[in-house]
């Protein structure tokens, strides 16, 4: 259910994120640290070729039709 905080649950989301790893990192796990990293930003990465495929193909459908 959405409320008057919900547009900020991406950012809550980020800094804890960020916090973990500044943590994991801190503790001397740099290997876990960067590969949480690697991974948060491969998922990213994925998403937003995913959202341009998404993208480019409803443009081509609705030019196209």
């Amino acid at each position: 259910m959405l409320n008057e905080y919900s547009e900020y649950f991406p950012l809550v989301a980020l800094i804890l994120f960020a916090s973990f790893v500044a943590y994991i990192v801190w503790r001397g796990n740099y290997k876990i640290g960067a590969y949480i990293v690697q991974v948060a930003a491969a998922l990213f990465l994925s998403s937003v070729a995913g959202f341009t495929l998404y993208v480019l193909s409803s443009v081509m459908v609705t030019t196209w039709l």
